[in-house]
């Protein structure tokens, strides 16, 4: 599969998850596309290896076409590297040697900078800090890989809060009218509830 369409791929799991998710209010069968975007992310976010079995792992799934540096005036986001905007993050430990390289222009253009462990690692750990740890990502991983692969996605691209509401929908969607489990919050929050919800619809 061709990177444009890897990249397709990944806009449409963001965009139907949430568009599916959105519309079932309106549609006939709601239980029936609810089901289905489940079944979908489950096949549907697979690496290279076939296994989905770490945080690396589901990083990398959403990272692969993520930008590398790039500082344009007309981006609100200002100075930008991997998706982290300084405007937004300027206390990112990161930034000190993204400038250092900035001022040296080392060669290799910002092969450089993809080539720098340290930073790389830092970039990790920012991601993991953000957009991970703060729904617990480890232990929706162990319970659907999948679609703690769609969270993070969605997160990193519309917001934690939004991604994990769109998921409590479709739990609530998916309960059987509260005879599976009963209806969640959709607070956007993931406790010990959602957490089982989450388990019991997928041990279904």
């Amino acid at each position: 599969m061709s990177g444009d369409a890897e990249l397709l791929l990944k806009v449409l799991n963001v965009l139907q998850g949430a568009h599916y998710i959105d519309r079932m209010e309106h549609l006939p069968s709601q239980e029936t596309f609810a089901r289905g975007w489940f079944r979908r992310v489950e096949t549907d976010w697979r690496p290279a290896s076939g296994v989905i079995s770490t945080f690396e792992d589901v990083f990398h799934l959403t990272m692969h076409h993520e930008g590398g540096y790039s500082n344009h005036p007309a981006d609100i986001g200002g100075e930008t590297y991997k998706g982290i905007s300084r405007v937004y993050h300027p206390s990112w430990i990161g930034w000190a040697i993204v400038e250092a390289w900035s001022k040296e222009r080392a060669p290799g253009g910002d092969e450089w900078l993809q080539t720098n462990e340290r930073l790389q690692q830092y970039v990790v750990a920012f991601y993991k800090a953000q957009f991970w740890d703060t729904w617990r990502g480890d232990e929706v991983l162990e319970i659907a890989p999948g679609v703690a692969a769609e969270l993070f996605d969605t997160g990193v691209n519309m917001g934690v809060q939004k991604a994990i509401h769109y998921l409590q929908r479709a739990l609530n969607v998916l309960n059987r009218q509260g005879e599976s489990w009963l209806d969640l919050e959709e607070d956007g929050l993931i406790g010990s509830r959602t957490l089982t919800a989450l388990m019991a619809c997928c041990l279904e």
